[in-house]
């Protein structure tokens, strides 16, 4: 957001004035042009509304409708869920699913145990996380592509199969192997 602070001033002086327009175009305009008008924001408005309900709660790895949703496209092509929010949706399919009284999962980044602070302790207490676990010896990997960019690890590692995915917009934004 940093990058983009120069430009947000002139953005919104530039839609008030756009806004101010338009609601002097809808006081002169005839009803005909007036309902297609407020129309046509309404139906633009519905649409987002959808994008976003289908997107969520991952809202922030939206793609405008330029970037082809074609799969794995804008895996390849964009960083998507970079704050890695969708860490705490894959730890609680872990814990769900693994009975085991440890969980060993091997940890690229500080952003994966950050989320499990959020599981309850008893689940949180289960997993595992030290940058010393070896990959051999970790039962678990996720990843969000943003510093471990492992789309296929088959044959590359000692993870063997995906267990669980989270897709948007055609891509997998998260992924899980299992050891």
């Amino acid at each position: 957001m940093r990058h983009m602070m120069f430009i947000v001033p002139p953005f919104a002086v530039l839609t008030g004035i756009a806004l101010a327009s338009w609601g002097n175009i809808l006081a002169r305009s005839r009803r005909v042009l007036r309902i297609l008008l407020v129309g046509s924001f309404s139906v633009y408005f519905l649409h987002h509304v959808f994008i976003m309900i289908q997107l969520h709660p991952y809202q922030h790895v939206y793609f405008n409708e330029t970037v082809p949703k074609k799969s794995n496209y804008i895996l390849k092509h964009y960083d998507q869920d970079y704050w890695g929010t969708s860490f705490y949706e894959g730890l609680s399919y872990i814990a769900k699913t693994d009975p085991s009284d440890t969980i060993p999962i091997y940890v690229f980044h500080d952003v994966l145990p950050r989320n499990a602070m959020l599981l309850p302790e008893k689940d949180r207490k289960r997993f595992l996380f030290s940058p010393t676990i070896t990959e051999k010896r970790a039962k678990y990997y996720l990843t969000t592509f943003r510093y471990d960019y492992y789309p296929d690890i088959i044959g590359v590692s000692h993870f063997k199969e995906i267990i669980y995915e989270i897709k948007r917009q055609n891509s997998p934004i998260l992924r899980i192997w299992k050891h």
